[in-house]
């Protein structure tokens, strides 16, 4: 029995209980529910599969489900699974999966839909004997230091999804599988280093990709910090998870596709020469609207349980634009893989170049140490050279990360709730968000056109009314982010 209150099962929770044929689950749980026969524990919207411990023989995934869970299947005695619509396959969630009695699981057809498959998915699977990949391109195998391997599934050896990398047998089970987004008719959880961009119904935007920032968790110490987000930690740590961030900050062309308007109030009549309108920065967009593009972009691309952002604290009903009109709240899910803002933290480590190690970490400005004045000319606009308006994205030099436009060209939102008188010192944190849920002002970081060279520093800290009317001169943009 689940009951109403119970919101947080853990991935394994289920696994290995072979004898559970039924979950009840109350109907005003907001996160679960199951399905008609009660044999399946699926989350409430029915995309995921969170658990089917009684699964045996022949079996069919709910035409509902584009994402299997974390051990959903682990060590149960199918024999043959059908994935219809499934997206995305967990860590353990086919571990070991043998058969039933005489019959055993030695076929599985991998379908178009699946972009990903976790660590382990189908490890110890010893009786598989023929794995097909209905789509064969674009696959790619990723390790937990982000190293990447193309893999060819054409004539697929099934020793590799069955058996790990220190194994006698070399496999890559051990390792997460990607289909690159690009090379997919659409839909489906994209490839995180994806370097081409954003594709949506086979339509390529440009200035849209990705770069990974880091790939393993990091750990910060701010002992020595004194500037910036880090220095408010001082004598502490800061660690974050793996992220990507956008190379480039939103265009008005992808504003446009997603949320069907473009607010920004720079259109042809300030174009400069040589440059592409619909590749400038969209701006004039309130904090609470770029959450609900991050949304709405989510849905698009890989489905919306991939979403992170939500009305309610359970993370059970999705953020919608009606909720940006309405300025409600929004929370903000974590461990969802879906786009999003920067966290202040996440902004700031990635400006500085990613790596504490490195000199351009305690540069003033990202990709240069701004020791002359003549070198924020070349990686930003502001007062000085952008004759007071956006430009097309990406026309300046790069950071180490290879990020545009973080020092001057506009301003960029982060999630975190901003508080001037913040500070943390001593605190060791992981994934910090800020101050407060409801303080009225949110965190903008970076400068922008009309900012004075001195403003467009990796250091200085900015916070702004998160409604639409305050923001309706062009300041502000924002920059997608993901967790990996």
């Amino acid at each position: 029995t689940i009951h109403a209150n119970l919101t947080d099962i853990p991935s394994n929770e289920f696994y290995g209980a072979w004898s559970l044929e039924t979950f009840d689950v109350n109907a005003s749980n907001p996160k679960y529910t199951a399905d008609d026969s009660g044999e399946i524990l699926l989350s409430k919207d029915k995309t995921e599969l969170i658990s089917w411990p009684y699964a045996y023989e022949y079996i069919t995934i709910p035409d509902s489900v584009t994402k299997i869970a974390d051990y959903a299947l682990a060590e149960t005695v199918i024999t043959s699974v059908v994935l219809n619509n499934v997206e995305e396959i967990g860590d353990y969630a086919f571990y070991c999966c043998l058969g039933y009695d005489n019959t055993k699981f030695t076929e599985l057809t991998i379908p178009d839909s699946v972009t990903k498959i976790g660590k382990y998915a189908f490890y110890g699977c010893e009786e598989l004997e023929k794995v097909e990949f209905t789509d064969t391109n674009g696959w790619s195998v990723v390790n937990d230091e982000g190293e990447r391997i193309s893999i060819d599934v054409t004539n697929f050896d099934v020793n590799n999804l069955i058996y790990a990398s220190d194994d006698d047998t070399f496999g890559y089970a051990d390792y997460t599988w990607i289909k690159d987004s690009s090379s997919t008719s659409g839909g489906g959880i994209a490839n995180y280093t994806d370097t081409n961009g954003i594709s949506i119904s086979n339509n390529l935007y440009q200035k849209t990709s990705l770069v990974t920032v880091i790939s393993q968790e990091t750990r910060i110490d701010c002992s020595d910090e004194v500037n910036g987000i880090f220095g408010l930690y001082w004598g502490g740590s800061v660690t974050l998870s793996p992220f990507a961030m956008g190379q480039y900050e939103v265009t008005q062309e992808l504003y446009q596709a997603i949320m069907n308007e473009n607010p920004s109030v720079f259109n042809d009549d300030t174009l400069t020469s040589g440059e592409i309108q619909e590749l400038r920065p969209v701006e004039t967009v309130s904090w609470y609207e770029a959450v609900a593009f991050c949304n709405k972009l989510t849905k698009q691309t890989m489905g919306e349980a991939y979403c992170v952002y939500y009305t309610d604290e359970s993370h059970s009903t999705v953020y919608t634009t009606t909720d940006a009109s309405n300025e409600i709240l929004p929370y903000f899910d974590q461990l969802k893989k879906g786009y999003r803002l920067p966290t202040e933290a996440e902004w700031e480590f990635a400006a500085r170049g990613g790596d504490t190690t490195k000199d351009d970490w305690n540069w003033e400005i990202p990709g240069n140490s701004g020791a002359r004045y003549e070198d924020y000319l070349d990686y930003a606009w502001f007062t000085d050279n952008s004759q007071s308006m956006t430009h097309q994205v990406g026309k300046k030099n790069v950071n180490r990360l290879e990020l545009y436009d973080m020092a001057g060209n506009v301003q960029e939102w982060c999630w975190d709730y901003y508080e001037a008188d913040f500070t943390a010192e001593g605190l060791n944190v992981t994934n910090p968000t800020g101050y407060s849920y409801d303080v009225s002002e949110r965190v903008i970081r970076g400068g922008y056109y009309d900012s004075i060279h001195s403003d467009c520093s990796n250091f200085i800290l900015w916070g702004w009314k998160a409604d639409p009317l305050p923001n309706a001169d062009g300041t502000i943009c924002f920059r997608l982010c993901r967790s990996l």
